[in-house]
């Protein structure tokens, strides 16, 4: 509690701008105790370490740095000191320097906690008032430190998916046009690398920007099978966000001819919920027609995967269905209305469905 209350103390102190002699002392006794700080398993402690010296390193840059090179140099061990290293970037220059101890911004080949992912994330929040420059820095090394352990790890679906989130994450924080500048990235990495979609899918997704989106999906035209979700929801997410959204349903239609019936079955969940979510009269059409080709299945070998994937259509708390998370568009109360819009639809159809079987 004594550490935790100091650096609280020495924290404020510098944002109050308040530098004495003794104080800026007593700040050195403190970071240097960070270098143990850092390790306790105390979590709270650990993020009040890292926040006073986040401030100082904003403050006084020129003695953390002096420090830190002299602290570092006794011999100790790079790993464990990443979170200290990434809580002292607050410009280009210290970015620059905490590269030069850690080799790569983002560790490539070790296995990361969920506790060091939140503290990488901190990076970003910590940061954004910063420079357009560093954005565009710390997001071109973080892609290609992601790009490399994607590759590393494409047998591992825990792995990608954990990655995939957190690279959303990240997208939710940054600028449109920062974000811009990593869809371009993803874009070029893609283009040799189809491969990496589930890794970086949910940032895709969130983009504005629909003509690098179609970019992106006509790059990806031939992709394997199993690709083929990843790539439905980028057109979901094309028709969702598309001004001139009739023509965009077309074009994704078209797309969707090629698919087998399984994938334009779960593909036209996603486009419905995408109308559905802007309130598009088409919206009821897709819903009515999907009605009508599970009924037309019940008794195929299919009929599991289509009700989980009608079910799945109709829950809004995944990673890739999530609207603020990814950034769709959606009108006000969205999911009061999408469910009162859709109940009559099923009970009329299934009513419709009874008349029909009694008469014949």
């Amino acid at each position: 509690l004594k550490w935790l209350n100091c650096f609280n103390k020495f924290q404020v102190c510098i944002k109050l701008d308040v530098h004495t002699n003794g104080l800026l002392e007593k700040c050195k006794v403190f970071l240097r105790k960070s270098f143990d700080t850092i390790c306790s398993e105390n979590k709270e402690l650990r993020n009040s370490c890292l926040m006073f010296v986040y401030a100082f390193a904003s403050s006084k840059w020129t003695i953390l740095k002096d420090l830190f090179v002299n602290e570092i140099g006794n011999n100790k061990e790079i790993f464990p000191l990443t979170p200290l290293l990434w809580s002292i970037i607050h410009d280009i220059d210290s970015l620059h320097f905490a590269v030069s101890y850690l080799g790569t911004l983002f560790p490539t080949t070790s296995a990361c906690s969920n506790d060091l992912q939140e503290i990488f994330i901190e990076i970003f929040n910590k940061n954004r008032s910063g420079s357009i420059a560093l954005h565009e820095t710390l997001l071109s090394q973080t892609l290609n430190c992601f790009f490399v352990r994607l590759e590393l790890h494409m047998g591992s679906e825990k792995d990608v998916e954990a990655e995939s989130k957190l690279l959303q994450q990240i997208g939710l924080i940054i600028s449109n046009g920062t974000h811009l500048n990593g869809l371009c990235l993803i874009r070029e990495k893609l283009k040799y690398c189809p491969s990496l979609l589930p890794g970086l899918y949910l940032y895709i997704i969130q983009s504005p920007y629909n003509d690098e989106l179609l970019k992106l999906l006509t790059q990806l035209d031939s992709v394997d099978g199993n690709l083929i979700w990843y790539k439905t929801l980028i057109m979901a997410a094309l028709v969702n966000k598309s001004p001139n959204y009739i023509e965009t349903l077309k074009h994704m239609e078209k797309i969707a001819q090629s698919f087998d019936f399984l994938d334009s079955f779960k593909c036209r969940t996603r486009l419905c919920v995408a109308l559905l979510l802007t309130d598009r009269p088409e919206g009821s059409t897709y819903f009515t027609a999907l009605l009508r080709d599970l009924v037309q299945c019940f008794d195929s070998e299919n009929i599991t995967v289509l009700k989980e994937t009608l079910v799945d259509m109709l829950t809004f708390n995944t990673c890739y269905s999530d609207p603020i998370k990814c950034k769709y568009q959606t009108t006000f109360l969205w999911q009061q209305r999408l469910f009162c819009q859709l109940i009559p639809i099923y009970v009329q159809y299934f009513n419709d469905l009874n008349k029909g079987n009694m008469h014949s």
